[in-house]
């Protein structure tokens, strides 16, 4: 299958949720070892909406350090892989969440992914505010959702 896809390439979202660091590494090394072209691995989708005493993550801070494992065990199986963390939607106030990752101190990502959700029509470029280098990381990975 992975031959079908010609250039293409997909990103795959370490669920936090219900993975482990064994199965994020297991399937890292699938992936590898069956030539599966994997563009980015995201720690996780929009966690941020996970946050609070009661809730998965407490807060960025919070998010990175439990995350760290399920990049050292990709990592581990492929020391090439692109491991993403995951910024807030910049279409939402505030900046709480993305200031604890830039601030924080082990800047393990490659990148950064988040989604955009925009009120309404906007130019990508218009998002490109959010660079990657202050977390330590050389790309920038998003999709932009637009009603049309």
């Amino acid at each position: 299958m992975a031959a079908n896809v010609g250039e293409a390439r997909i990103i795959v979202c370490v669920n936090y949720f219900t993975d482990t660091t064994n199965s994020a590494g297991a399937f890292a090394a699938f992936a590898l070892s069956n030539y599966i072209p994997v563009a980015a691995w995201e720690l996780c989708n929009e966690p941020y909406n996970f946050t609070g005493t009661n809730d998965f993550f407490a807060n960025g801070t919070d998010y990175a350090n439990k995350m760290l494992p399920y990049r050292n065990a990709i990592k581990a199986a492929d020391s090439n892989a692109v491991v993403a963390v995951f910024f807030k939607n910049p279409g939402m106030s505030g900046t709480i969440w993305d200031n604890a990752l830039i601030n924080y101190i082990n800047k393990y990502c490659d990148a950064v992914t988040y989604h955009y959700y925009p009120q309404s029509a906007v130019n990508p470029e218009q998002v490109r505010g959010l660079e990657p280098q202050a977390l330590g990381g050389g790309e920038l990975i998003f999709d932009v959702l637009m009603d049309m």
